[in-house]
């Protein structure tokens, strides 16, 4: 018993160093299989691997032959004092020139495309590794078959199986045996309810405690029962191996129901439904046996002098279960996930707060939020299968600064949402003075919120990118990339700028009117609504056409062939639309010196209406019977307006030969200052009758002529009730309204008296043309 104690007393601290190197192994090799990445994320990682060409490799140059003449030279110029020192003096000045030069020259970078051929050089390399390494998957079954077929190597085999099953069971024997001493007390912590946070949390970590004593029990027992059973160094590890597979196995399930609590809701610390925290603690389950039993087995294996390729065959397999168990996972969950982030997207109503982009684009994530994970998944894979040295550190490293500058990004998307709803808020001294400045400030609310969450969102995507390894720092810091970012400050310069100028004017344009319309200049108001709008089309024509020159130029077009174009076009357009452009200034004129305006009662070009629209190169009337005239600038010779500024109603009034002028006159002069104090009519006169006079003889009147001076548009009304009134006093005065008459003469005798009238009727005649319906003779 003593040799057999010596014999095995240097085993222990192989132990520990077996069991040192298999944790480190574990989990810096295994457990990175429970991350994801995604592909885009990949390939640019391996874009950036690989040593780059620096500014030495950049300027290295080839070494040039230099034949025997030349090194005669040199050695007598070595030879010769003053040729040394002249030598000497020159080489000091061209190493002083080279320092200079290299001061100000920027080191040279490694062009993008070769950059791109050099990682995709590197890319099929480590496909072709790859599928060498899967060829050799066959040799683990062709050396198990070999194992299995010495008989000595049989014995070692079956020896080491039957001496590391003892010890597991041993142990698990243990973990069982504490199990049960620790069944009362977890169950009264479980059956424990309370609301206090404190309390749930400190019942949580008892349980827990009590979880991790029964794994302390397992690991205790059979690394105690282990070196009783004198096992050889390879059973050692192997033991060793399986054991540790054990109890971290339990250890993770052990914090994985501290902090899911699948099974005691009362003791749950996050918001998580009884059936979601099962679930979850069900794929926990299958992932870490997955993982710590699938390496623990391969490494085992590798104890027993697997083969190399072999080796990395099985645990590219066990990637690519692990792969194919967190794809499933993903795809199990697409919906609920997906239902959630729109749920917490339209948690914030409609309103369009600071935050409401931010909650938008969260709600488009739940769309695609699975294909990004299934890539990162992919992603991750690839790496592993091609053994990329350091590659899951990297993948974790950008993981990290990826979340923290989308974390950066949404807060400062939040926070610049806000400080554009306060910056576009108007006062209600400055609303007063402009009342439609609000709206004018929500339209542009929008179009400013957006540009502003783009600008942070490019911003944020040109970091990640840079921080996957796209070398987009490198590739702005080059000429290139500082000419993109100039043209594109400019072109948001000049873009923000021509918005400014534009509204601008037109605010300029309202307030100017708001002006006018409280002078009480109403007329020139009509006259400046009717002008403004032109001028603000031929103003936003010009900024629009300016601007987006600016930007063509800044991109880089020539612009140069666009403006003789544009001149020959418009020099074409000039030739063929000569009567357009004489109505657009026929209209201008017209306009300006308010020779008419909407609302007017014009007679143009034989036509009469209200001038109901004034467009650029057009007028539009609308007649009394409701036909609507459009009538070209062009077209128009002189302007009859009957409603500028004032108008009179002219009034003439015949009465007959016999009546007294003077009579008649009063007569008219009293109705009119009974029309003129009429409450009704007195705002639309604006002075007293006008009587001009007897105006003419007429053939059977003698025509009286008068008028008021009303308001434009008035002097129609005035006149018909004038009118009304004449007739009324005319009849109640006697005095003759005459109309046409005709005399018939049929001559007189020689003596003075007049013949009677030659005329005579045929009844019977008469009575047979009435009864057949024909006209009599002489009827027409």
């Amino acid at each position: 018993m003593l040799c057999c104690a010596r014999r095995i007393e240097p085993e222990p601290l192989e132990k520990i160093r077996v069991f040192r190197t298999m944790f480190h192994r574990l989990l810096h090799n295994r457990l990175p299989l429970l991350g994801t990445a995604c592909l885009a994320i990949c390939l640019a990682f391996w874009l950036s691997l690989g040593p780059a060409a620096g500014p030495a490799a950049a300027q290295e140059k080839a070494p040039q032959g230099v034949d025997r003449a030349a090194l005669e030279k040199l050695v007598a110029t070595i030879e010769n004092e003053q040729e040394r020192k002249r030598l000497l003096t020159q080489l000091k000045a061209l190493i002083a020139a080279q320092n200079a030069t290299q001061k100000t020259k920027a080191p040279a970078q490694p062009a993008l495309l070769e950059r791109l051929a050099d990682r995709a050089r590197s890319l099929t390399g480590s496909l072709q590794d790859l599928s060498a390494v899967l060829s050799d998957l066959p040799k683990a079954w062709n050396w198990l078959r070999g194992r299995l077929a010495d008989d000595r190597q049989r014995a070692s085999l079956v020896d080491g199986v039957w001496k590391t099953a003892l010890a597991i069971l041993l142990g698990l024997l243990a973990e069982w045996l504490m199990r049960l001493l620790m069944h009362g007390p977890r169950r009264r912590i479980e059956d424990r309810e309370s609301e206090a946070l404190a309390v749930r949390t400190g019942g949580l970590a008892v349980r827990t405690l009590l979880d991790l004593l029964p794994i302390a029990a397992l690991a205790a027992a059979a690394y105690a029962v282990l070196p009783q059973l004198a096992p050889g160094a390879t059973t050692a590890r192997v033991a060793l191996t399986l054991i540790f597979g054990f109890v971290l196995a339990r250890a993770i399930l052990a914090v994985g129901r501290a902090v899911l609590a699948p099974r005691i809701g009362g003791l749950r610390l996050l918001p998580l439904s009884d059936g979601t925290a099962a679930y979850l603690f069900v794929w926990l389950r299958r992932l870490a046996n997955t993982v710590v039993y699938g390496a623990v087995a391969i490494e085992a294996l590798a104890a027993f002098d697997l083969p190399v390729g072999a080796h990395a065959a099985l645990l590219h397999l066990l990637g690519l279960v692990i792969a194919v168990m967190l794809i499933a996972l993903i795809l199990q969950n697409r919906r609920a996930v997906a239902e959630r982030l729109r749920e917490a997207a339209e948690g914030g109503g409609e309103a369009r707060t600071g935050a409401w982009g931010l909650r938008r684009g969260v709600g488009r994530l739940g769309d695609l939020w699975h294909v990004a994970a299934i890539v990162y998944v992919l992603a991750g894979l690839f790496v592993w299968l091609v053994d990329v040295e350091g590659g899951f550190a990297f993948l974790a490293r950008a993981t990290l600064l990826s979340a923290v500058i989308l974390l950066i990004a949404m807060a400062l998307i939040a926070g610049s949402g806000r400080l554009l709803d306060r910056l576009f808020r108007i006062e209600a001294a400055l609303l007063e003075k402009n009342p439609g400045l609000q709206q004018r400030a929500n339209r542009y609310l929008v179009a400013v919120r957006r540009t502003v969450f783009g600008a942070i969102l490019v911003v944020a995507l040109l970091a990640i990118l840079d921080v996957w390894g796209f070398g987009v720092a490198e590739l702005l810091q080059t000429p290139a990339g500082r000419a993109l970012v100039r043209t594109v400050l400019v072109v948001l310069v000049v873009t923000v700028g021509a918005f400014i100028l534009w509204e601008f004017i037109e605010t300029a344009a309202a307030r100017y009117l708001s002006r006018l319309d409280e002078t009480g200049e109403g007329s020139r108001a009509v006259r400046m609504r009717t002008l403004l709008p032109m001028v603000e089309k031929a103003l936003l024509v010009a900024i629009v056409v300016v601007a987006g020159m600016i930007v063509l130029s800044e991109i880089g077009l020539d612009i140069g062939p666009l403006l003789a174009g544009a001149g020959v076009l418009g020099l074409a357009v000039g030739f063929g639309a000569q009567t357009l452009v004489k109505d657009v200034i026929t209209g201008v004129f017209i306009i300006v010196e308010d020779s008419m305006a909407i609302g007017d009662f014009v007679t143009v070009a034989g036509r009469s209406g209200v001038v109901e629209d004034l467009s650029v190169r057009s007028v539009t009337l609308r007649g009394y019977s409701g036909a609507k005239h459009t009538i070209p600038f062009s077209s128009i010779g002189d302007v009859e307006n009957l409603t500028k500024d004032y108008s009179y109603a002219v009034l003439d009034y015949g009465v007959g030969y016999s009546e007294n002028v003077d009579a008649v006159i009063a007569v008219i002069r009293e109705v009119g200052d009974g029309l003129r104090a009429d409450p009704d009519w007195r705002d639309n006169i604006v002075e007293d009758l006008e009587i001009a006079g007897l105006q003419e003889l007429g053939d059977s009147a003698v025509v009286i002529r008068s008028r008021f001076k009303c308001r434009p548009g008035f002097q129609w009304g005035v006149r018909r009730e004038m009118n009304r009134r004449i007739k009324a006093a005319f009849d109640a005065h006697g005095i003759e309204i005459p109309f046409p008459h005709t005399t018939v003469y049929f001559g007189e005798e020689k003596d003075g008296r007049l013949p009677p009238l030659p005329a005579r009727m045929v009844e019977d005649a008469v009575r047979t043309d009435l009864a057949d319906g024909n006209p009599a003779e002489g009827e027409p």
